[in-house]
């Protein structure tokens, strides 16, 4: 097992600037660190990957949508592109900053309600958009974790359940397991549970490893 520190603790833009912390992060035995992807460039991202090998930390990275604009199961085609185009910018970030995992709630937009659950055609459309994001993604060889959230937090994907059902049309994609959200449901469904857990009520400590 290895146990790595969300950079979220911090900030939501990592860079050379927190390097004393990064230093501070593996000399007090951490073995990597969540690194948030928001905005920047791959060549951004690549710089922030060099400085992290040198430190010795490995790395998994973090999104999420917030922007209604870029909804991936909505009804107008031209959302769901931007959803799709912001997601396969974030798997080149990934890419770029040397992990293999790019988790997060990266099936809806947050805090996006329609005032009832998901619909057929949602669901019909959460699956061509993850499909074509999964494409990108198998080719830079980076893995999406799909992290199922509350039901004031988003809702298409609200159980460990969902989560699975999801992973399963999507590869390559990989459920997230969180403790915190669903412990019973956590160790159910731990065959279908690829990436890694958060221990307790702290995301900053992600489980790094399958």
């Amino acid at each position: 097992m290895k146990i790595g520190m969300c950079m979220f603790l911090w900030t939501t833009a990592v860079s050379k600037k927190h390097e004393p912390l990064l230093r501070d992060i593996k000399a007090t035995g951490f073995d990597g660190v969540e690194i948030p992807i928001f905005a920047g460039t791959p060549d951004d991202y690549k710089k922030l990957g060099t400085l992290l090998d040198r430190i010795g930390l490995e790395r998994t990275a973090v999104s999420a949508m917030g922007d209604p604009a870029m909804n991936l199961i909505s009804a107008d085609a031209s959302t769901r592109k931007a959803g799709i185009d912001y997601m396969k910018w974030a798997i080149d970030c990934t890419q770029a900053l040397g992990a293999r995992t790019l988790s997060g709630p990266l099936h809806s937009t947050l805090g996006a309600f329609s005032g009832s659950g998901p619909t057929a055609a949602e669901k019909k459309r959460s699956v061509a958009s993850q499909r074509a994001i999964g494409d990108h993604a198998g080719n830079k060889n980076v893995t999406i974790g799909l992290e199922a959230l509350n039901r004031f937090e988003c809702y298409l994907l609200n159980t460990m359940d969902e989560s699975v059902g999801a992973c399963r049309r999507n590869r390559p994609a990989a459920h997230q397991g969180d403790v915190r959200h669903f412990p019973r449901q956590y160790r159910r469904d731990g065959r279908d549970r690829r990436l890694f857990a958060q221990p307790q009520k702290c995301r900053p400590y992600p489980y790094f490893g399958e």
